[in-house]
């Protein structure tokens, strides 16, 4: 009596059944086909007859088996069942996906209807679709530059890692929840926008890198360099913007070691150039200098100390004295220290760059003024 319930039913709902695009299939609890349309042969490539009173699980490869009799169980207990994937061998031996979806008309009967069609394009495209996005989010987020896109309302739909790093928010928190011109000082978000559509930078919806700032979530001002374009539809209809922003934060710390560093070559080079310089002038000022004085002190020892041309003598020895201590201080610079002159020029400080040699140099004119005046008395 139940079989003969269960077939009556069936054959009051064949037209339905046959009539559908989608293929159909009437399974009983243990999964053996009682029932299967003409849009179900064509998807499977099996006969009606080749299928009767067969387990369906016979074309359902081994991993796919549980889920089949789990759905089966569970449309013959009349519990709602969602949209599931599922594989099928045809008769070919090749492997397809369905999307099976449960009827639940029979279930009263302690029969399953399961209405099912090829999705194995689709889902293939799927797939290659989620493949190229990770593969496209792996390069997005790989890249040490922030990237962002925002529609033309300026709300933000693409922040990538790099984003995150320089400007301090969360994809999460900033993807359609917040504007572009909020990472913006005031106005700029409205210039670069004006740059992007003229020919300045680029032209034709693209801009060429300039620097402007970013606001970080911080309320900190990052320098930047900004390249960004406009996306157009297929009609031509500009429909988002994405930038690229390079840190220059690192960039401009090493401009400005390196600028440091040439200054200090510059003033080291100077230093060198200016000790040479002095150290040649003072050679060859010593020479003469020690003429000048050795015949002054032969002119203030022949003259009479009455003798009116006594003093002019006393005034060379005395210049040429203070001669002598700028040449050992030219001879003796070690460093390059410089003094305000006339007009706001500078020139080099002797009595500064020469400190060090200064105590040498003195007890070296003690020592000599010594040897001076002996000779002196034993030539007397």
């Amino acid at each position: 009596m139940r079989e003969e319930r269960r077939v009556r039913a069936i054959e009051r709902y064949r037209d339905f059944i046959d009539s559908a695009s989608d293929g159909i299939v009437v399974l009983d609890g243990s999964g053996a086909v009682l029932y299967l349309n003409r849009a179900a042969e064509e998807v499977t490539g099996y006969a009606r007859d080749g299928l009767a009173g067969r387990p369906l699980a016979q074309i359902v490869p081994e991993p796919f088996r549980a889920t089949l009799e789990r759905q089966i169980a569970r449309a013959i207990a009349g519990e709602p069942i969602d949209n599931f994937d599922l594989e099928l061998v045809t008769t070919s031996g090749d492997r397809i996906t369905v999307s099976v979806a449960s009827i639940g008309i029979l279930s009263e009967h302690d029969t399953a209807i399961f209405s099912f069609r090829d999705v194995t394009l689709a889902r293939e495209l799927d797939r290659e679709l989620r493949r190229t996005s990770e593969f496209l989010n792996r390069i997005l987020n790989s890249t040490v530059d922030g990237i962002i896109a925002a529609n033309m309302r300026g709300t933000i739909l693409l922040f990538n890692q790099g984003a995150e790093r320089i400007c301090g928010y969360k994809a999460a928190d900033v993807i359609g929840r917040m504007s572009v011109r909020k990472l913006y000082p005031a106005g700029i978000a409205r210039e670069v926008m004006r740059l992007i559509r003229s020919a300045e930078h680029g032209g034709g919806g693209r801009l060429e890198p300039v620097r402007r700032h970013l606001i970080t979530a911080d309320g900190q001002k990052v320098p930047v360099s900004i390249s960004a374009a406009l996306v157009f539809d297929d009609e031509g209809r500009e429909i988002a913007t994405v930038g690229i922003f390079s840190d220059l934060r690192e960039r401009l710390h090493m401009e400005e070691r390196l600028a440091s560093a040439q200054e200090k070559l510059a003033v080291s080079e100077k230093q060198v150039v200016a000790m040479e310089l002095a150290g040649a002038a003072a050679h060859e000022l010593n020479q003469p200098l020690t003429s000048v004085m050795g015949y002054a002190q032969v002119l203030a020892r022949k003259l009479d100390p009455a003798d009116p041309n006594m003093p002019a003598v006393k005034t060379i020895l005395d210049e040429a004295d203070r001669m002598a201590a700028i040449v050992r201080k030219l001879g003796g610079l070690t460093r390059y220290e410089t003094k305000s002159y006339v007009g706001g020029a500078q020139i080099i400080d002797l009595d500064r760059s020469a400190q060090e040699n200064l105590a040498s140099a003195r007890e070296t004119d003690k020592h000599k003024i010594v040897t001076d005046t002996r000779e002196d008395d034993d030539q007397r």
